[in-house]
């Protein structure tokens, strides 16, 4: 089950971590889940922070070890792919980045039924409004599905989404847990929690100096904006 750590009230995820130091480091400073991108991209820009098998292997067991969750990213939408992945790299969560396939969650959660399963939604206003509410009410009402992960049309682009739409889906479903991405950093995380009211957040781009390389005093700023923001 998707947890927040006792001390903070909302769950922060730091994604694309790609060294154990900066995973060591976010395990100190109370991060609850760190992510791994594995599997080739088709954008250029988020090339840096793929991982190997081996190396995203690696870093789930150091995770594992300290008790702490790691959510994988697959760039390859082929269940065979995914299924081969989860039983190499072993991390507790998957976060789906294809479209919401009540089939392929029907697979994956018979493959792995004690694996956390967090759908990502792409949000964009004010183009496809209505489809991102509607996708968001049919994964809500999906019990098989842990979290909803609410990003940018270009997960990883440091781009913000719409936080006034965001806050319209969670109060929607108050009953199924939110996580907020997009833009995220040090600098709004705490005003993007205490408006949208999300279980958790999700940073990529606003942890870092530059790809590839995580910014230790950004990650414990935004362990501090987690704990001391009320929701």
């Amino acid at each position: 089950m998707i947890r927040r750590s006792p001390s903070a009230v909302a769950w922060l995820k730091i994604c694309g971590l790609r060294h154990p130091d900066d995973a060591e480091f976010c395990v100190k400073a109370g991060v609850d889940c760190l992510g791994l991108l594995i599997g080739k991209s088709r954008r250029p820009e988020t090339e840096l922070d793929i991982l190997s098998w081996e190396d995203a292997r690696g870093l789930a067991t150091l995770a594992r070890k300290k008790s702490t969750a790691t959510a994988l990213l697959c760039h390859s939408q082929e269940l065979d792919d995914l299924r081969n992945a989860i039983e190499f790299i072993r991390p507790q969560m998957l976060q789906l980045q294809f479209h919401y396939d009540p089939k392929k969650i029907d697979f994956l959660k018979n493959s792995f039924p004690s694996m956390e399963l967090v759908q990502t939604v792409r949000v964009a206003k004010p183009v496809g409004e209505g489809l991102v509410f509607d996708t968001v009410r049919k994964v809500a009402s999906d019990e098989r599905v842990s979290a909803i992960l609410l990003d940018s049309p270009r997960g990883g682009s440091g781009k913000s989404i719409d936080w006034e739409t965001a806050k319209r889906l969670v109060a929607l479903h108050n009953d199924k847990k939110f996580i907020l991405a997009g833009g995220l950093n040090p600098e709004n995380a705490k005003s993007a929690i205490e408006e949208v009211r999300p279980f958790g957040i999700d940073v990529m781009t606003g942890a870092r100096f530059h790809r590839g390389k995580l910014d230790h005093d950004r990650v414990s700023q935004l362990a501090e904006a987690t704990a001391k923001t009320n929701v």
